[in-house]
């Protein structure tokens, strides 16, 4: 991203994130105050229709039973009987039905009710009452023991009326009850007026069933918190998907719980509101604050974009390219310094280009030098090479020499002895012809194997016939050393080369490890043949030399050696280094093109 929309992001997340957080906040903040308002109140009303259904209930028993305790039902007459009934139907509004039943619930005097369009005058807060409501409430007549009170379940009467309460009041011995039905009309009118404004006050029995009240019809299914005193909160969907936050309040003495609900919306509708003007502002601001980074923005990446021209053409090779700005804040300071670093590079340019050739001048001179030591160094190697190939000769002329003594020795005693006996010239000329053809025999080997130079031709060669050759040669060196050759049975090993330069690395091979062992030690010799090739594999056994051999002596012939087996298209191989194995590789005669690489 460039620097101008990078500055503009920068100046509006910075600005706007800490106003949102703000504003989110504030409307959070205001709808929890708003919730824990409702709450209190919601409790506070709670308690206050709790309060009124306790004291309407108490009231209304404590009536009846006054009514009652003055009289002993069982001893009036049935004229008596009707005229405490009337008295009981007058002395509370909330009385529907009176009725003084035996034990098997029938009526022993006619019921005192109001009948249809009978509600005038000082009756008229009293529900007129049918036939069918009058058999409902004698079907449930609660049964008390002598001289107790019995509040049964309220019901719907299902003639569109309050809901009634039936209350049963025993005789002292029990046989005559006096059943009361109680209207919650009163208490009804009660909730309505006290009900929270968009919300509702419900009456709930223990068993789940609304007595009373208007609100919600959906509560939840649970009613483990209805009854038995019990207080606390709750929040439930309606079936419309309304959030319903309520307080509930039980009633003492009584399976009743009262609910004070309202809609959730309802209560954070002013934290809502203040969301809904705190969005105008931040959307306001964000518009505000977007010109402001445009602007601010624009003045800070039109120094930078000059710069960055400049910077180019100093690049291209315009030195003292110069930034013009004018201020006094810290861009006008970075263009002024800028342009000094212009001057300075164009005034440093000469003494650049000046060090440049000086530089381009001593390179020349160091690869002259260099080419002077390559020379000098391959010149050495290639004295050093023949140095050890003029060593392998000596070595053989030593060898040569000690092999020689033998047959010059025999060669000198038989003449001797052939002018000492004259008679037997004959056979001992044939000895000393034999003992000159040995001679004969060591000269050519040596011959052959002090051959130098390259590899001028190749010929058909037994790599096992090349080493009994070389060992010949060697042997009074290795005697000398204390170093025994183990050769083991070898088969044919067919190859391509030149057996002087092949014969000079054998023995070079052999000379590297009788210095590497000590005396007493051993060199087994096997031969190879495998996927194409021929070898042989000569393993030292014994402990090593102790004292630190020279390069010439050992590291020098294994270069040698290499270098041989190179040019002949093979290898020397070296096993691990706790086996102490070397193996001489060459291509076998069988593949004549890498025999003659």
């Amino acid at each position: 991203m460039r620097l101008r929309p990078r500055l503009v992001l920068l100046l509006v997340v910075s600005t706007l994130i800490p106003l949102g957080l703000t504003g989110w906040m504030t409307a959070h903040l205001s709808r929890q105050n708003n919730i824990a308002q409702a709450r209190q109140l919601q409790q506070r009303q709670a308690e206050a229709l709790a309060t009124l259904t306790e004291s309407w209930r108490e009231d209304s028993l404590r009536a009846l039973e006054l009514g009652l305790a003055t009289w002993d039902v069982e001893q009036l007459s049935a004229a008596e009987r009707a005229g405490l009934q009337r008295v009981l139907y007058r002395q509370l509004d909330a009385v529907n039905i009176v009725a003084t039943v035996d034990r098997a619930g029938q009526p022993v005097v006619p019921p005192t009710t109001l009948g249809e369009g009978e509600t005038v005058g000082e009756l008229s807060r009293h529900q007129p009452v049918g036939g069918a409501r009058l058999e409902r409430l004698l079907s449930r007549i609660p049964a008390p023991g002598p001289g107790a009170v019995s509040v049964g379940q309220v019901y719907d009467p299902g003639d569109g009326q309050a809901a009634v309460l039936p209350v049963a009041l025993a005789s002292p011995k029990g046989e005559l009850i006096v059943v009361v039905e109680l209207s919650l009309e009163e208490l009804e009118e009660g909730f309505a007026a006290q009900a929270l404004p968009h919300g509702g006050a419900l009456l709930m029995a223990s068993t789940g069933d609304r007595i009373l009240g208007p609100g919600e019809d959906t509560l939840p299914q649970t009613t483990a918190w209805l009854g038995a005193g019990l207080s606390g909160e709750l929040e439930y969907d309606t079936a419309q998907g309304r959030e319903i936050l309520a307080t509930f309040q039980g009633i003492s003495g009584a399976p009743w719980t009262v609910v004070v609900s309202q809609e959730r919306d309802q209560i954070t509708a002013a934290g809502d509101a203040i969301a809904l003007k705190v969005a105008y502002v931040y959307l306001l601001a964000l518009v505000l604050v977007g010109a402001t980074a445009a602007v601010s923005a624009n003045q800070i990446a039109r120094p930078m974009l000059a710069l960055r021209r400049a910077a180019e053409r100093i690049g291209q090779g315009k030195l003292g390219e110069r930034v013009q700005w004018q201020g006094r804040d810290e861009i006008a300071e970075l263009a002024e310094t800028f342009n000094d670093m212009s001057e300075r590079l164009q005034a440093q340019a000469s003494t650049i280009q000046a060090k440049n050739q000086e530089i381009e001048g001593f390179n020349r001179e160091l690869q002259d030098r260099v080419r002077a030591r390559t020379r000098e160094l391959e010149q050495s190697q290639a004295r050093l090479v023949q140095s050890s190939r003029m060593a392998a000769v000596a070595q053989l002329g030593a060898g040569l020499a000690h092999e020689l003594n033998n047959p010059i020795a025999g060669i000198l005693g038989l003449s001797q002895l052939a002018q000492q006996q004259p008679a037997a010239s004959e056979g001992l000329l044939q000895s000393i012809e034999g003992e000159a053809l040995r001679c004969r025999d060591i000269l050519q080997s040596l011959q052959r194997f002090s051959g130098a130079g390259g590899v001028s031709s190749r010929e058909p060669l037994d790599l096992s016939q090349l080493l009994h050759q070389v060992l010949v040669l060697v042997r009074s060196s290795m005697e000398e050393a204390q170093v025994q050759v183990d050769l083991e049975p070898l088969p044919a090993l067919p190859t391509l080369g030149d057996a002087a330069l092949l014969g000079q690395a054998v023995t070079q091979l052999l000379r590297s490890l009788r210095a590497n062992l000590a005396p007493g030690g051993r060199i087994r010799i096997s031969g190879r043949s495998a996927l194409g090739e021929v070898g042989l594999e000569m393993k030292l056994d014994g402990p090593a030399r102790p004292s630190k051999d020279d390069w010439l002596a050992s590291g020098m012939g294994f270069w040698v050696a290499q270098q041989v087996l190179h040019e002949h298209g093979g290898r020397l191989e070296e096993g691990a280094v706790a086996s102490r194995v070397w193996t001489l590789w060459l291509p076998a005669a069988e593949d004549p093109e890498r025999a003659g690489q």
